[in-house]
């Protein structure tokens, strides 16, 4: 988990808004959508202790999971 969740959610927030995406959350839990170049992307996360949890609610089938999980993983790292 990052050192800064705060930062890191608010990072997040605005990358998402800057590319038309939507975020709603704080640093227990929240929702968050996207914009792929092959359509929206919708998901939900959760701050466990140490570990934020990420889950992948709706995505368009021409998006390849591994790209999906390297962008997110990028926000928190």
């Amino acid at each position: 988990m990052p050192a800064d969740l705060q930062a890191t959610l608010r990072r997040l927030e605005s990358a998402l808004k800057a590319q038309g995406g939507k975020f709603d959350g704080n640093a227990s839990a929240g929702r968050f959508t996207g914009e792929t170049p092959v359509g929206t992307l919708e998901g939900i996360y959760s701050v466990e202790g140490d570990v934020v949890r990420v889950t992948i609610t709706s995505k368009p089938m021409m998006a390849p999971c591994g790209a999906i999980e390297s962008k997110i993983r990028g926000y928190f790292a």
